[in-house]
């Protein structure tokens, strides 16, 4: 449903977005990831006909960014970093506006309206004034009204930024349910790496301008972390200990961090039974042994880092 290539626009001398090709499959959680202007806003903007590219192009469930943007337009929901909401009005009365601006007929519009406030527990306060609404409440609102017309294809920026923990566990459970529906694609674009794990199928990594790294956390990991890594608890250590472990031709690399010794080896159910077999014959007193993965985290600043 989106395909990009060879996307790009730039302002001036400065290149935002450096000819960049990817594609987000119907039904998945796509997370776009990169620090501060790495290229991710610019490229949602390109992607939902705000601005137009400088070279390359895009389609979007089949149309054209730069040909049919008021088709893409049609298809799309956006949630900006810093959404603006009409205070004075309603929740209802916010949501009614952009309805009409999507064409929605009058007669599916109230419905829809009502549908969506339910659906984000609003509709107790769909006659309050939005002044009156925290910030949980008001990210909410904005979210609600980027689906109010059943987009195929919704952009999410920073969803869950500034939002206590109860609030932003909600609004990622309901963005896990729309991409576990199949019928849309969910865009993210985000800092928050623990949540682009949980939520995303894929992630890209930009930086300046360029993707430099594509695919699921866990073919990420696989691609820039070759092996495991197993961390043992020990009530002890000494050079016995030390010694056994620098024997084994299953070690690659290992560091003691008390009370815990990190072992980087190729495969864990090979290495394992040797490794800790051979620690307790050299009088070492085991607490835990746990195989860890990298995290997305050390993922991503592997790819950013020039």
């Amino acid at each position: 449903m989106i395909r990009v290539e060879n996307l790009g626009r730039q302002f001036g001398d400065f290149k935002a977005v450096d000819g960049i090709t990817f594609e987000v499959a119907d039904g998945e959680i796509f997370g776009f990831l990169g620090p501060n202007g790495a290229g991710k806003t610019t490229t949602v903007r390109m992607l939902s006909c705000i601005i137009k590219p400088s070279i390359g192009n895009a389609f979007l469930n089949g149309f054209n960014i730069i040909d049919n943007p008021l088709k893409v337009r049609k298809n799309v929901g956006v949630l900006t970093e810093n959404p603006c909401l009409y205070e004075k009005l309603t929740s209802f009365a916010n949501l009614d506006f952009f309805g009409k601006l999507y064409d929605i007929t009058d007669d599916i519009r109230s419905h829809r309206i009502n549908e969506i406030l339910e659906m984000f527990d609003l509709y107790d306060r769909k006659d309050d004034k939005v002044g009156t609404f925290s910030k949980g409440m008001k990210q909410k609102l904005a979210i609600a009204r980027s689906l109010l017309h059943n987009p195929q294809v919704v952009f999410l920026d920073e969803p869950t930024s500034a939002l206590d923990p109860k609030t932003a566990k909600n609004i990622r459970d309901y963005i896990k349910k729309l991409g576990e529906s199949g019928n849309h694609i969910v865009f993210i674009c985000t800092h928050n790496l623990t949540e682009a794990e949980y939520l995303c199928d894929r992630v890209a990594v930009i930086n300046h301008g360029k993707i430099v790294g594509i695919g699921s956390p866990s073919e990420l990991r696989r691609s820039l972390w070759k092996g495991e890594r197993i961390e043992i608890v020990l009530k002890n250590y000494n050079k016995t200990l030390e010694q056994a472990i620098n024997d084994l031709k299953v070690v690659k690399a290992y560091i003691y961090e008390e009370p815990c010794l990190k072992v980087d080896i190729e495969d864990s159910a090979t290495a394992n039974p040797i490794i800790i077999s051979s620690l307790v014959n050299a009088g070492a007193q085991i607490i835990t042994v746990e195989v860890v993965k990298q995290s997305l985290e050390e993922v991503y600043l592997n790819l950013i880092r020039d």
